[in-house]
């Protein structure tokens, strides 16, 4: 668990914050990283001390993850820049035949002319937009309360016709971000998108820990898609959204179907969904009582709890 620390010290919220809330279960976590981040969230004047959570604690195991996190990025990438509809920015140095390569370092920008670019090769194959950057839109910002919100990076979007569906029918996000179903032949011109990332964690262990860096992408990439008014061509899709986890049958030759590899794990978006309803629910509940203290919040108590109090 984060501790506290001195005022004017803020930083962006992202994928990970909701990632730790999901993990932790944490409310006094919560209020703490809300603390970091916006003002005048923790009355710093009822706090005696600040305490400093030392992240050097757990930096050699996250700096581990990262790497072989990173190793099984680049097996992936490497077979994707094989299929021919894919747009994708890569470390030249990890990947031995990129189809595009940008300056080292850099993201694409996700932009409306990328997606209405893309739309028409969907009646062909998806198209696979790797590592495209986006900002989160203010609209969606502002149910965070003014807090700032880092930009996302999801590892792939996974873009295709509506026609690819099996069935009649089809599940999108609307624009307050609910489910709503779709009849596929009457939005047949329609695209939808999913998200996948890609972990370096077998498939069997894969997790809501997991599973809540989607739902974070998903919320905010159905919020940047009514921003940039493009929801009559494309819409997030509640389906096809996963992991592409470490698995000992990988089949390279299978990449192209991503949805369908041994290595994909589906995200259960119906099931899991309450953790974003939680959260927002818990943020709209600490917001109410700021200014206050940490000790007005519950712990729920994990590895790193000394560090809190």
């Amino acid at each position: 668990m984060s501790g506290g620390r001195s005022p004017g010290r803020k930083r962006s919220f992202s994928k990970g914050e909701f990632n730790q809330y999901v993990s932790s279960n944490c409310h006094r976590q919560l209020f703490l990283e809300l603390s970091e981040r916006g003002e005048n969230w923790q009355d710093w004047r009822l706090n005696e001390e600040i305490v400093e959570y030392d992240k050097s604690i757990d930096r050699p195991i996250q700096a581990f993850q990262l790497r072989e996190g990173k190793k099984y990025q680049a097996i992936i990438y490497t077979e994707l820049s094989r299929i021919g509809h894919l747009q994708a920015t890569y470390n030249p140095k990890l990947i031995q035949n990129p189809v595009i390569r940008p300056p080292e370092g850099a993201f694409y920008p996700l932009t409306s002319k990328v997606i209405t670019e893309s739309l028409p090769i969907t009646s062909i194959s998806p198209v696979l937009l790797i590592e495209h950057k986006y900002e989160v839109p203010k609209g969606f910002q502002d149910n965070f309360f003014e807090l700032p919100l880092s930009a996302c990076i999801p590892d792939i979007l996974y873009l295709r016709s509506i026609q690819t569906f099996e069935g009649e029918m089809t599940k999108v996000l609307t624009e307050a971000g609910r489910v709503e179903t779709l009849n596929i032949k009457q939005n047949s011109e329609l695209s939808l998108l999913s998200v996948v990332d890609i972990k370096a964690t077998a498939v069997e262990n894969v997790s809501n820990k997991h599973f809540s860096e989607i739902l974070y992408y998903l919320q905010t990439l159905n919020a940047w898609i009514y921003d940039q008014s493009l929801q009559n061509v494309v819409r997030v899709s509640i389906m096809d959204n996963g992991i592409f986890g470490r698995t000992d049958k990988f089949q390279p030759t299978l990449i192209e179907e991503t949805v369908k590899h041994p290595a994909f794990v589906s995200l259960p978006y119906e099931d899991i969904e309450i953790l974003w309803t939680k959260f927002v629910a818990d943020l709209q509940n600490i917001h109410q009582q700021k200014p206050t203290d940490r000790q007005a919040f519950p712990v729920n108590f994990g590895i790193y709890c000394e560090q809190c109090d």
